[in-house]
């Protein structure tokens, strides 16, 4: 498991659903009507089969599915983003999770400029009800149901939390 096979399973989930042009918009010209058509795709089908797929890999690739995703998540735990996202500690996370699940380019744009997060302040967050919870913590829940096991991952020095990659705070 690397970062490319970690994209590559998340693009594999979207692609029976001929999404690659509403994905696009949400970079180009993101709106509370495309956000929402993508949260509710991710949230009500690409997981299920995200999960699908990560009930295959065994306990070493899913441990490192899951610090990739780890670290995505904790890599665009900025500021600057959340001036843009808002949303409160848990929400800024699942906000935050449902950037990495719409898919590597959208992921890789938001982390290059954040304002195109919100088409420049055109529209709140909110008017979207955007996020994605489920990809935060499943690695974890189907580790720990497949092995019966709690997860033993080697410290890695970060958290997927909000506000833990202190370096881009300035609190």
């Amino acid at each position: 498991m690397n970062e490319n096979i970690f994209w590559e399973l998340i693009e594999n989930c979207w692609e029976p659903f001929n999404m690659d042009e509403t994905r696009r918009l949400a970079i180009s010209k993101p709106t509370p009507q495309v956000l929402q058509s993508l949260s509710e795709v991710l949230n009500n089908q690409i997981i299920l089969l995200l999960d699908e797929e990560l009930d295959k890999l065994s306990k070493e690739d899913l441990l490192l599915f899951d610090q990739v995703l780890e670290r995505k998540l904790y890599d665009i735990d900025r500021e600057e983003l959340y001036e843009v996202i808002e949303g409160g500690e848990d929400l800024f996370l699942y906000r935050r999770g449902f950037i990495v699940g719409i898919g590597k380019a959208y992921y890789e744009a938001i982390n290059n400029n954040p304002s195109i997060a919100n088409d420049n302040g055109a529209f709140r967050w909110d008017d979207a009800h955007t996020f994605c919870e489920d990809i935060c913590f499943n690695p974890i829940y189907i580790y720990k149901n497949k092995f019966d096991e709690n997860v033993r991952i080697p410290p890695t020095g970060i958290s997927r939390e909000s506000r833990s990659n202190k370096d881009k705070w300035s609190y």
